[in-house]
């Protein structure tokens, strides 16, 4: 993934280029459907302990990556 930077007026980096680090960080950005297990656990207010216990159970469905398990921000209809 390329990022093109754009020369603005001050210092502040465009939102749309804000949004394109953070995703390429690692974390993506909650408008994208798949949160982590730390992310659900601070939105939440509960441990991650709590929601991969959840998640062994069967409560919470999730979606493998790899070794990755990320949980769907909306849920399916």
């Amino acid at each position: 993934m390329s990022v093109k930077l754009v020369q603005s007026t001050g210092s502040k980096l465009s939102s749309t280029l804000r949004m394109k680090r953070q995703s390429a960080s690692g974390n993506p950005p909650v408008d994208e459907g798949l949160l982590t297990v730390q992310q659900v656990a601070e939105n939440w207010q509960v441990s991650q302990r709590m929601i991969r216990r959840m998640i062994a159970e069967g409560r919470l469905p999730v979606v493998r990556l790899g070794r990755a398990v990320r949980i769907r921000a909306k849920k399916r209809r």
